[in-house]
């Protein structure tokens, strides 16, 4: 039997929206015909030794979808729980940021590693779509999130 751990990991987190207001999220899949499994979650990962949130996030946001933000706002932390694919649980400090795209085109090609095998491909959802979902996506307050930041 496997030995499941806890890892305690902070990371940032980019709510990217266009000109619509609509958010883009990335698509992830992993596991296999028995056990798949599949979400969609914000831009965004684990904090690099030495990193601030925002450098987190400004290099997650360059890697991940190939955008470079000129302006990023900070909108707050929160906490998160969560199993990884590997079965051990994440207990995350998650700083939350936003920029705004004029752009719908995004380049996957920055991915590596367990990034690249896991996610599948991206979708700009409107928090009305969000809402009328069944799918899983992350965080689960994401229309919340997305109205407070979004308001004049």
């Amino acid at each position: 039997m496997t030995q499941v751990i806890t890892i305690r990991r902070r990371s940032a987190r980019i709510l990217v929206t266009n000109e619509s207001k609509d958010v883009l999220l990335l698509k992830f899949e992993y596991g296999d015909q028995n056990n798949h499994r599949s979400y969609w979650a914000t831009v965004g990962g684990g904090l690099e030794a030495g990193e601030t949130p925002e450098q987190a996030a400004r290099r997650e946001l360059l890697e991940e979808v190939g955008l470079a933000a000129d302006i990023m706002d900070y909108i707050g932390a929160q906490a998160a729980q969560f199993t990884d694919p590997n079965g051990n649980r994440i207990e995350a400090e998650e700083h939350f940021f936003h920029t705004n795209t004029a752009s719908r085109q995004i380049s996957l090609a920055g991915l590596s590693g367990d990034e690249a095998a896991m996610i599948k491909g991206h979708k700009w959802w409107s928090v009305e779509e969000l809402k009328a979902t069944n799918e899983t996506y992350f965080p689960s307050n994401l229309p919340e999130l997305l109205q407070k930041t979004l308001s004049p």
